[in-house]
């Protein structure tokens, strides 16, 4: 780590006005469970605090100082919780804006040997000129780019509705779990039975499941998908099988949040493994490996069969929970990366060199992949790959449900987790609340359609439960608002890594 006093000095730097356009807001530690936020408005100051009780060990968070405008003082996961007050709301200043969750959130990334010296979060506004302009973007604290949708429904799972409510990416796991009937494990540290998984961060969300629970879960992980758009979706009519699954189920008004950072393969691993970045070891798409002294990249066409090398012993993934305690179970990871334990994964069929049996499953002869909207492919590449990746994604699916694929039997999965990755191409290109975007989760809901077709005909659909999720939120940026501060730190004649956009290392 940098030098306290250094690291101050860029903070410093760092929320100068002449920043503040692409700078929401920084974050350290200066010192363990100790930590400070700042911007060109105002810092905050806070402590994690453990708590011991008869049945647990608890944290909790206490201010320590105030100065100006706390950046941290609105916390509220309610906020701009609609399509219309978020096209209301524009580009949000940090007055207007909310950071749920944001203490705990920041606070796990100092947990990790590789932390960075400083947290940047840039601005809902900021477009990153040197990833393409994107117009829509994540990756920050606030509450857009962290909000994910939740939506779960079938065997075992209540019919609530729409429900005024919130939880973290971080609850998923332990929920899947209570829903099949996993048993807890007792805590070393308190000898009560409280975790499903060997380390936890989350919670079980108890209140969406029933008596009997389910003998089988499929997740569709709808990549960076923006739950207000969704659900605007669902409003006009545009996806009929993901409004079925809130029809005969219930869903979260306000969402999942992502841990920081609100990034793909971070949270994708809390999403499978119930902790955060900070503890799990996936910490961001790319950080700093000070052991090593080497760049560390997971987020990558030539990286992501492997990520999972990362991944701490300490932790368990869903797959190795669930044959623990039932070791003949079949579960599957369908083009997720974070596949340890599962039975079948697209990517390991990648680390063994055996892509080919995915051959079959690919158009033919140049024609569209089923479902894909022919004016979107054709125009935006990343849509075209996207939709390719999805096909084969929604294909393997069908095939394992029917019981083999690639000369190999399946009985049918205790958990399918099923990845798709078009929303997050189409809302970067064209922001979420776009005609791109909405395209996308038109083509995304007939693929969960086919899926669900075969789940129907394999007779496990009464036994089964279906989540959908997503790992981040996503926020339309402004083109017009661009701008480096690694550049202008170096200006200033620091020397500064900026790993993935915000992970700031410093060499003394």
């Amino acid at each position: 780590m940098a030098s306290e006093k250094l690291t101050r000095s860029a903070a410093q730097v760092l929320i100068e006005d002449n920043l503040s356009n692409v700078v929401d807001l920084v974050a350290f530690s200066p010192r363990e469970n100790f930590f400070e936020v700042h911007s060109n408005e105002g810092s905050v100051s806070f402590r994690r605090v453990l708590k011991s009780s008869s049945d647990e060990i608890k944290e909790h968070f206490e201010v320590v100082e105030e100065t100006g405008l706390n950046p941290l003082l609105n916390q509220d996961p309610t906020s701009f919780c609609s399509i219309e007050d978020q096209r209301n709301a524009g580009y949000l200043k940090r007055s207007e804006n909310s950071y749920p969750y944001a203490f705990e959130h920041l606070a796990q990334i100092w947990d990790h040997k590789c932390a960075p010296d400083i947290f940047v979060s840039h601005t809902p506004a900021h477009n990153f000129e040197s990833r393409g302009g994107h117009r829509g973007e994540h990756g920050s604290l606030d509450i857009l780019q962290t909000r994910a949708p939740f939506i779960i429904s079938g065997s075992g799972v209540a019919n609530l509705g729409v429900l005024e409510g919130h939880g973290r990416i971080v609850d998923v796991a332990p929920t899947i779990l209570n829903l099949l009937g996993h048993s807890k494990m007792s805590s070393v540290a308190t000898g009560k039975t409280e975790k499903y998984l060997i380390s936890q961060d989350g919670d079980s969300l108890d209140g969406f499941i029933e008596s009997g629970g389910a003998s089988h879960v499929v997740v569709f992980l709808l990549d960076g998908c923006n739950p207000n758009v969704l659900f605007e979706a669902i409003r006009r009519g545009l996806t009929p099988n993901l409004a079925g699954l809130v029809l005969n189920g219930s869903a979260f008004k306000h969402g999942i949040f992502a841990s920081m950072p609100s990034v793909t393969l971070a949270n994708h691993t809390s999403l499978l493994t119930g902790t955060h970045p900070g503890h799990h070891g996936v910490l961001h798409n790319a950080w700093w490996d000070k052991d090593l002294n080497e760049q560390i990249v997971t987020e990558s066409p030539s990286t992501w069969h492997v990520s999972m090398r990362w991944l701490n012993g300490n932790v368990e993934t869903l797959h190795e929970a669930i044959k623990r305690q039932n070791p003949d179970a079949t579960t599957v990871s369908i083009n997720e990366p974070a596949d340890r334990g599962a039975t079948y994964s697209t990517f390991d069929l990648w680390r063994r060199g055996a892509m080919s049996a995915l051959g079959d499953l690919l158009p033919k002869d140049g024609t569209l992949p089923e479902f894909a909207s022919e004016n979107w492919y054709r125009e935006n590449k990343d849509y075209s790959w996207a939709s390719i990746a999805d096909h084969l994604s929604m294909s393997q699916a069908i095939e394992i449900f029917s019981g083999s694929f690639d000369g190999r039997d399946f009985s049918f999965p205790e958990l399918s987790w099923i990845n798709f990755a078009l929303t997050d191409a189409a809302f970067h290109a064209g922001g979420p609340d776009s005609e791109i975007g909405y395209g996308a989760l038109i083509d995304t809901d007939k693929r969960i359609g086919r899926v669900l077709e075969a789940l129907y005909d394999s007779k496990e659909f009464e036994k089964s439960a279906v989540l959908v999720v997503a790992d981040h939120g996503m926020e339309e940026t402004n083109p017009e608002v661009q701008g480096d501060w690694e550049k202008e730190l170096t200006d200033r004649g620091f020397k500064v890594r900026d790993e993935s956009f915000g992970f700031l290392y410093l060499d003394e």
